[in-house]
């Protein structure tokens, strides 16, 4: 009986130092989460501080540009006076159509990117699914597995040392099973309302 408290306390000694080992490793991993969106950030704020800059830089010179392309069309238009009416009017007809054809071919470009970006994105959802079913799958295994071991080692003990170790098996996944309880409720319960719609 003495042997068999000792083995308990030694078990949730041990199941405490898992707890401590996880709640550990889950503050590091969020540490490194957010020190890496940090970066992330910062990053957005530089491209958008250039993006800006370059706007305004495009802005002043399409201005000054503009001012100067209109005393220069007025010198252009004197000169092509000199020629028939009609020279002129197709001259001007032809410079008209290769804008509209450089903006259509722009605008169905940006239409095009649009869309592919989209369906990649969408196909990429299939195969990041497909992954994590593996990932469960083989975690359910290597679990199934453990569970097995533990049975040969109840075995074992009963053999062995006349000690039967289900109670003891038993009182440490019910454990564990509360403790994963506790925390997805404490999970549940501290979530921010932010996080209920992303597209809102």
């Amino acid at each position: 009986a003495e042997y068999a408290q000792a083995i308990g306390k030694v078990t949730q000694l041990e199941q405490k130092v898992e707890e401590l080992e996880g709640l550990k490793n889950a503050y590091t991993t969020l540490a490194a989460s957010k020190d890496s969106f940090v970066h992330k950030h910062n990053l957005t704020i530089k491209v958008l501080t250039s993006l800006r800059s370059n706007l305004q830089t495009h802005r002043a010179k399409l201005k000054s540009d503009t001012e100067e392309r209109l005393k220069y069309y007025d010198g252009y238009v004197i000169a092509l006076k000199a020629r028939t009416d009609q020279e002129f009017a197709a001259i001007l007809e032809h410079l008209g159509v290769k804008t509209d054809e450089h903006i259509g071919e722009t605008l169905a470009a940006m239409h095009t990117a649009s869309a592919k970006a989209r369906q990649e994105m969408m196909d990429n959802i299939p195969v990041h699914e497909k992954v994590m079913q593996g990932v469960y799958s083989s975690y359910a295994e290597a679990l199934q597995e453990i569970r097995a071991k533990d049975v040969d080692i109840q075995k074992n003990f009963a053999e062995r040392y006349g000690i039967d170790m289900k109670e003891i098996f038993e009182d440490y996944y019910n454990a564990d099973k509360q403790v994963s309880k506790d925390t997805e409720t404490k999970e549940t319960k501290t979530k921010p309302e932010g996080e209920e719609d992303l597209l809102s």
